[in-house]
């Protein structure tokens, strides 16, 4: 159960951090730093396309501080736009757990003890609200502008393009009120990293991605590491996706079996030393 529990923590801080809604906003500046010759390759940069569903295969792994770092087979199930399902299967390809997010809800399963959550997703991030978009792009590795979307050529003024240490940072113009978040790309113009910060102040929640292929969905990076401190601790999120399958009809609903009991997302998070509002 502390597997799952650090799961959803996890996600929950990285929902709370950049999968909210752009009600707030502030102007990103440029102070004249764009490099002559960037801006007219911007498209260069959004090689993301349209997709419906997702089904892969992969490996979780999370981290919390210097303690025990816990690895398990997975199974990760999308629906464009409505759903996000991880099925943990650490023995055999049994389902022991799954963590599953519609719309604004959070269900999980703990197929061991048979105890089941069913809460608002706002509970589990302190009163954030939740973007099943903007989620579904951290962990494909596809950059998401908030209130607009995955990024497109359509989206070049929304953006600004920055040359950084022989790399080139896009950066939104919009802004969430107190944060900046940019989007790190190599010079292959593969998305390597997303860093979200204070403003003014140093990366408190970063992703990081690595062997990025090219799919019917466009660009997609196939090892994610999420990263984040919570009350001074060190988290991780680590992701390895196998057998990507795209677009084809499947069924991603989750039924609550009658013998199980219901336990409160509340007690989750308080219980990992998290707040809830």
């Amino acid at each position: 159960m502390k597997a799952i529990k650090a799961l959803v923590l996890l996600m929950s801080v990285a929902m709370a951090m950049i999968g909210t809604s752009c009600s707030s906003s502030r102007q990103a500046v440029n102070n004249g730093q764009t490099p002559s010759g960037i801006d007219s390759k911007i498209g260069e940069y959004a090689q993301y396309a349209t997709w419906k569903t997702l089904v892969s295969k992969g490996k979780v792994t999370l981290t919390a501080g210097a303690g025990k770092t816990v690895s398990s087979s997975m199974q990760m199930k999308m629906i464009a736009g409505r759903s996000i399902s991880i099925s943990v299967r650490p023995l055999l390809g049994i389902e022991m757990a799954r963590l599953y997010i519609a719309n604004d809800e959070i269900i999980i399963l703990d197929r061991y003890h048979k105890v089941y959550v069913r809460e608002k997703a706002s509970v589990l991030t302190s009163g954030v609200p939740v973007d099943i978009n903007t989620l579904q792009d951290i962990l494909l590795g596809r950059p998401h502008i908030l209130g607009k979307g995955t990024f497109t050529a359509a989206l070049a003024g929304d953006v600004v393009l920055t040359a950084d240490n022989g790399t080139v940072k896009l950066t939104p113009v919009e802004q969430y009120d107190g944060f900046n978040y940019a989007y790190v790309f190599n010079t292959d113009r593969n998305l390597e990293r997303l860093d979200v910060s204070p403003a003014g102040g140093e990366s408190i929640y970063s992703a990081n991605y690595s062997n990025v292929e090219t799919t019917l969905a466009g660009k997609v990076a196939t090892e994610v590491d999420v990263t984040t401190k919570l009350n001074g601790t060190d988290i991780a999120l680590g992701l390895s996706l196998k057998t990507l399958t795209w677009n084809n009809d499947i069924s991603d609903d989750i039924e609550i079996p009658a013998d199980y009991q219901e336990a409160t997302g509340s007690s989750i998070i308080k219980a990992l030393g998290g707040t809830v509002r």
